[in-house]
């Protein structure tokens, strides 16, 4: 069980983004639930999602609950436009 539950949320224009932490000790698991937009740039939004992964990240600089080389290997893509 979880000790505790933290709920952020963006108000993104049309849209809404909600960053939800399940918390047990200081051990924290998150989901993002609908990041987008119609309505905002695409600077604004990058905003948001630096934000997102900053309060995903433990003190020492890495995701917070990932067990080191968990991450995958993200292939490398061009920026949508």
């Amino acid at each position: 069980m979880f000790d505790r539950v933290t709920v952020r949320m963006y108000e993104m224009g049309f849209g809404d983004c909600f960053l939800v932490t399940f918390w047990k000790e200081k051990i924290g698991k998150s989901v993002l639930f609908d990041c987008g937009s119609l309505s905002r740039t695409k600077a604004e939004i990058s905003k948001v999602a630096a934000d997102v992964v900053a309060s995903c990240m433990g003190d020492d600089g890495k995701p917070r609950g990932v067990p080191t080389g968990a991450l995958p290997a993200w292939p490398e893509r061009e920026p949508d436009p």
